[in-house]
C-alpha cells in the first residue's frame, strides 16, 4: 500500500516536472547516439539486478571512494596553495591560526589514529557489515526495479526527496546524541574530541554514531522513496562526499559550486564548522544540519555565523 502512495506521489510529481524533463531530451538523445550503449546497459542490467552488489557493495564502495577522493582533492588544493586564503578562521584573517588549530587537533587525536579509525567506519569491519545488512535488508522492503537505469524524472525526484529525509534523519539522530548525556559521552563524543574538523576527521566516530546519523537515514531515505538502485548509488557517493566536504574547514568558491551550497536553504561548510567550535557539549547545541538547513531554523536551533 505505502509502495503503491509512493509511486503514485512520484507519477505526479514527474506530471509537473514534464515541461523540465523536455529541456533534457536533446541531452539525452545525445547520450544515446554518441555512447557505446548496448555495452552501458550490460553493465547497469548486472549492476541493478544483482542484489547485493545494488543495495549493499556498490553503495558501500562508492561512499568509500568518495572519501579516498575527497581527501585527494583536498590534499592536492593543499599542496598548491588553493586553500591559502580560503580557511575559515574566527577572528583572524591569516592562514597560520587554523593551521595551528589543526596542529593542536592532530597533538591531542593524532594523524594516524583518525585515519585508522576512518579507514575501520568506512572500510573494514564497518563497510563490510553495512554492505551486509543493508545488502540483506533492502532487497526486502523495497520494490526491486523493474528497468536497468531509472528515468530522468524519478532520479531526480527520489534524490531530491531522499535527500530531505536523509537530512531530517541525521539532523534528530546528531541532536539526540548531544541532548542525551550517556550517547554523547559514550557515543559522540569521540567525533567532538574534533574542535577543528578536517576531511581526515570525518569518520573518526564511534561505530554507533554512524549508525545513528548515516546508515539509518540513508535507509530509511531508501524506503521510503523506492529508490532505484542508479539513484542509490549516487546519492550514497554525493551524501558522503559533502560530509567530507563539510568538515574540510575550506570556504571556497569551487567547493561550494561542487556542492552546489548556493542554492537556497543549503546549510554552508561554516555552519557545521561552528558546530564543532561551539557546541562540543551536552545539552542543546546548534546548526545539527548538514545539508540543509532548514531544519535547525525550523527546530530552533540555528547559530548566526561568526566566521569568515
Amino acid at each position: 500500500m505505502i509502495s503503491e502512495r509512493v509511486d503514485l506521489f512520484k507519477l505526479n510529481v514527474a506530471n509537473l516536472l514534464e515541461p523540465v524533463s523536455a529541456l533534457f531530451e536533446p541531452l539525452r538523445k545525445t547520450i544515446v547516439e554518441n555512447i557505446e550503449w548496448d555495452g552501458v546497459m550490460n553493465l547497469a542490467e548486472k549492476y541493478t539486478f544483482t542484489n547485493w552488489i545494488a543495495y549493499g557493495a556498490g553503495p558501500v564502495t562508492l561512499g568509500f571512494s568518495a572519501v579516498m577522493l575527497s581527501l585527494g582533492f583536498f590534499e592536492l588544493g593543499n599542496v598548491y596553495g588553493l586553500w591559502n586564503q580560503s580557511w575559515i578562521e574566527y577572528g583572524f584573517k591569516s592562514r597560520k591560526p587554523r593551521m595551528e588549530a589543526h596542529e593542536k587537533t592532530f597533538a591531542r587525536v593524532p594523524w594516524k589514529k583518525q585515519v585508522m579509525t576512518e579507514f575501520a567506519n568506512i572500510g573494514f569491519p564497518g563497510g563490510v557489515i553495512t554492505a551486509l545488512g543493508s545488502g540483506f535488508l533492502l532487497p526486502l522492503v523495497v520494490k526491486l526495479p523493474t528497468e536497468a537505469l531509472p528515468t530522468f524524472s524519478d532520479f531526480f525526484i527520489t534524490f531530491f526527496f531522499g535527500s530531505l529525509i536523509c537530512d531530517f534523519g541525521q539532523y534528530w539522530g546528531h541532536r539526540i546524541m548531544h541532548e542525551n548525556a550517556w550517547l554523547y559521552h559514550n557515543v559522540h563524543g569521540v567525533h567532538h574530541q574534533i574542535d577543528t574538523p578536517s576531511v581526515v576527521s570525518t569518520a573518526y566516530v564511534h561505530p554507533l554514531d554512524s549508525f545513528l546519523q548515516v546508515s539509518l537515514p540513508s535507509l530509511a531515505a531508501v524506503i521510503l522513496t523506492n529508490m532505484h538502485p542508479v539513484t542509490f548509488a549516487i546519492f550514497t557517493f554525493t551524501r558522503v562526499a559533502e560530509n567530507c566536504f563539510d568538515h574540510s574547514g575550506v570556504n571556497h568558491p569551487l567547493i561550494n559550486a561542487i556542492c552546489l551550497k548556493f542554492l537556497p536553504l543549503r546549510s554552508s561548510i561554516q555552519h557545521h564548522d561552528e558546530h564543532h567550535k561551539y557546541s562540543s557539549y551536552v545539552g542543546k547545541g546548534k546548526n545539527y544540519g548538514e545539508g540543509f538547513i532548514i531544519w535547525d531554523f525550523i527546530f530552533g536551533s540555528i547559530r548566526k555565523t561568526t566566521a569568515h
